[in-house]
């Protein structure tokens, strides 16, 4: 999925010259396959992403796979004398983390120094989580996992191919009863909650050919993930280059 879906997620935008309307939509789908004792499905299960039942909490998670419907798009309008553009859409890159978000902002052309823009984001579709991902011998049984956040970007910065992104979410689970099952006092227990902030920097680099035929972007992350369980707590950093 992330090969065959990612190239829209990281090219440059362009805000055109004429006001008006414009957007794209692209469909598809793919192959997905997770390891994961947290997550459990998306859309209302149809897609399941983790084991229903567990026997030992020190046994890795099997590996589940499935295809996925992949869904991008974005409506956008342009202010042409002021060079403003109002979107709304989604991601490629908050989909394939499991992040099911519609997000909706403005972009606006600051010259030379490059674009700056705006947007909050809310949970769309749902990701389902096992409300006490540590119960053994019988089923688990699934919660709603939703965010509602927003982000800051500056992109194409002084005219090159830099882009700097920042994110931050309110992470809620509808029905959080991590450890409930196990042999825990209050306060222990309160170490496994999930619900919490997320914050993202993210930094961007984009190389393009003189055809713009070739498109090469690495990018850094930092990740700050701020639950109100500190067992839950973590923060880290990620890389990844995307070809196009």
């Amino acid at each position: 999925m992330v090969c065959m879906f990612t190239s829209s997620a990281y090219s440059a935008v362009i805000i055109p010259d004429k006001g008006g309307f414009g957007g794209y939509v692209n469909l598809g789908a793919g192959v997905v396959d997770v390891k994961s004792n947290m997550l459990a499905s998306l859309l209302s299960s149809k897609i399941e992403l983790g084991q229903q039942t567990i026997d030992n909490l020190n046994d890795s998670p099997d590996s589940e796979s499935s295809a996925i419907p992949a869904v991008n798009f974005e409506l956008s309008y342009t202010f042409e004398n002021s060079r403003t553009q109002l979107h709304l859409g989604n991601l490629l890159e908050d989909f394939i983390r499991f992040d099911m978000n519609t997000i909706a902002g403005v972009r606006q052309d600051i010259g030379k120094a490059g674009l700056v823009g705006a947007s909050i984001q809310t949970t769309s579709i749902t990701t389902e989580v096992w409300s006490d991902l540590y119960l053994t011998g019988v089923n688990r049984k699934e919660t709603d996992r939703t965010g509602n956040g927003f982000r800051l970007n500056w992109q194409q910065i002084m005219g090159t191919g830099f882009e700097v992104r920042y994110s931050k979410k309110e992470e809620d689970i509808d029905k959080e009863r991590s450890g409930e099952s196990l042999d825990l006092s209050a306060a222990q227990r309160k170490l496994l909650d999930r619900n919490g902030d997320n914050e993202r920097i993210d930094v961007f680099f984009e190389y393009a050919s003189e055809d713009n035929r070739h498109i090469l972007t690495p990018s850094l992350s930092f990740i700050d993930q701020d639950r109100d369980g500190d067992a839950m707590s973590r923060d880290g950093e990620d890389v990844s280059i995307n070809y196009i």
